[in-house]
């Protein structure tokens, strides 16, 4: 407030347009609530780091694990197996170093005390310098897929134990495509040593006795 000319006391008012502002404000405002719920659709919790990974800023709690609202510093050991904190932790060294994406699937401690398997991805979010402010990412529940193949895995071990005690050959004929598998005992059996020839019926018939 001022005199004017006369001394008559008077009032100043300086306007500043801040549309623009506001309309960047209101995009970006819009686009993060788009991710974020195209990440939980998806089923992937969101979780931050700090630059170095030493903090877990924030984990969205799941049904899989606990969350946290604030910062921690013991997530390894809350979340992860010992025994797996070095390769997780050579994983995520690499990362920081290359500045790229980090994708790995690993053993995560269950909110119920067992074992669960996740995939987790993290970018790096950096400021105008150049450096990482900290790491954004998702965390998907891969529980259910990865014993799934290990079911498969254990299935084809003891079918093939199964078949090298009992000296068993097999093949597999797809007879649209034409195509044939044997087993190696398959190519013993037929007289080859294993990929000597490529499996065939001509290759089988040559074997057979010409009386049979």
């Amino acid at each position: 407030m001022d005199g004017g000319q006369d001394g008559t006391p008077c009032l100043a008012i300086l306007f500043t347009d801040i549309t623009d502002r506001k309309r960047t404000e209101e995009a970006l405002r819009t686009s993060e609530e788009r991710f974020w719920a195209l990440a939980t659709t998806g089923g992937a919790a969101i979780y931050r780091m700090s630059p170095d990974w030493r903090i877990m800023y924030h984990l969205d709690p799941t049904s899989l694990l606990d969350g946290t609202e604030e910062p921690i510093t013991g997530w390894q050991a809350k979340y992860l197996f010992e025994e797996d904190w070095q390769a997780i932790n050579q994983a995520i060294e690499r990362a920081i170093r290359d500045r790229i994406i980090l994708a790995l699937e690993h053993r995560v401690r269950r909110a119920d005390g067992g074992i669960g398997w996740v995939l987790s991805r993290a970018a790096p979010m950096t400021g105008p310098d150049g450096a990482i402010r900290e790491w954004f990412g998702t965390v998907i529940d891969v529980t259910e897929r990865r014993e799934a193949v290990e079911r498969m895995t254990r299935s084809e071990e003891r079918l093939q134990l199964a078949l090298d005690m009992g000296r068993l050959g097999i093949w597999d004929w797809d007879i649209r495509q034409g195509a044939l598998v044997w087993s190696e005992e398959q190519y013993r059996m037929q007289g080859y040593a294993p990929g000597e020839v490529e499996p065939s019926y001509e290759a089988w018939l040559a074997r057979v006795h010409p009386e049979d």
